[in-house]
């Protein structure tokens, strides 16, 4: 009388052909800590240097809001990116002083994020 491959296997004389054991590929491990990612810092814009984002649909608006805020107090230089909606000024006042002016001129004026998203 022969012995299946069943019995074989359960009585432990026929070890199965896919798992022979506790290897060290089947035992876990405990995972290594995340590692922080060093950011560089920020580049720091030179003092008297103000960015803010302002809404610019075409020239005449770089015209008008380069014109009005030429004329505010403080202001040494203007300079606007229609393609990034970006006015840079140059000025000596705080950018939080600032801002309030230029929200008279745009009401949805921002300070520039320089962590924005591309």
């Amino acid at each position: 009388m022969s012995i299946s491959a069943n019995e074989l296997f359960l009585s432990g004389l026929n070890p199965s052909p896919w798992y022979s054991g506790h290897d060290e590929l089947w035992i876990l491990k405990a995972a290594d800590p995340p590692q922080k990612k060093v950011e560089p810092e920020a580049k720091k814009p030179e003092k008297g240097v103000i960015e803010l984002k302002m809404p610019l649909c075409c020239e005449g608006c770089v015209d008008r809001v380069g014109k009005k805020l030429k004329e505010l107090h403080g202001v040494s230089s203007v300079s606007c990116d229609l393609a990034k909606q970006k006015v840079v000024v140059k000025s000596d006042l705080k950018p939080e002083d600032f801002l309030k002016m230029a929200k008279k001129i745009s009401k949805r004026a921002e300070l520039w994020d320089s962590k924005e998203k591309k």
